[in-house]
């Protein structure tokens, strides 16, 4: 083995237990989310439905497509779509009943959690990712309350961390150092 081999063996196993260590760090962030999503649901347990549950349940729960759009249509769940077409369509093959909606919103706030957790971590470092991640989680009455709730804030909640997530690379000071022209093109246009 000569000098070459065993430097590039080295930095190999130094890159495998450095990745080792980052994934255990991600793997604490799992601890308050599941510690959350355990109040959660025995929570959930305790809380009676309330109307606009109720009218979520109505949404999702029609066998055939005219159906649910009439319902859809019908001005009392008309927001947002997705949320209703996505359980709408899980609701053909599975029946769901509203303890399960409810599930279903911890659920996406727990991934918007670790989806902000992980751009958090990314931009900022672990410990204070973890920190500022956790206290928010655990001390948030309003993640808690939509948590509770068979309604489509959580999901939206989790679209828009993906949405922060997906956006890493992206930097506004970037963005205006290299297309810092086109607010001025656009202003033209509408002149002439």
């Amino acid at each position: 083995m000569n000098r070459q081999d065993i430097s590039i063996s080295s930095w190999i196993v130094g890159k495998t237990s450095l990745m080792t260590k980052v994934r255990q760090y991600f793997v604490l962030q799992a601890l308050p989310i599941a510690a959350f999503l355990v109040c959660t649901i025995y929570m959930q347990t305790k809380k009676t439905p309330w109307v606009d549950e109720c009218y979520t349940y109505y949404g999702i729960t029609h066998d055939n497509w005219g159906e649910f759009v009439d319902s859809i249509c019908s001005g009392v769940n008309f927001s947002p779509p997705l949320y209703f077409f996505v359980n709408w369509i899980f609701q053909l093959a599975f029946h769901i009943p509203i303890e399960t909606l409810r599930i279903e919103s911890a659920l996406w706030i727990s991934l918007g959690s670790f989806l902000i957790f992980l751009k958090c971590a990314k931009s900022f470092g672990f410990p204070p990712a973890f920190l500022g991640c956790t206290l928010v989680l655990l001390q948030s009455n309003l993640l808690f309350e939509q948590a509770m709730e068979a309604r489509h804030y959580g999901m939206f909640f989790a679209c828009s961390a993906w949405l922060l997530f997906l956006l890493h690379s992206l930097s506004w000071y970037s963005i205006f150092r290299t297309h810092w022209h086109y607010p001025f093109l656009v202003s033209k246009r509408k002149r002439a």
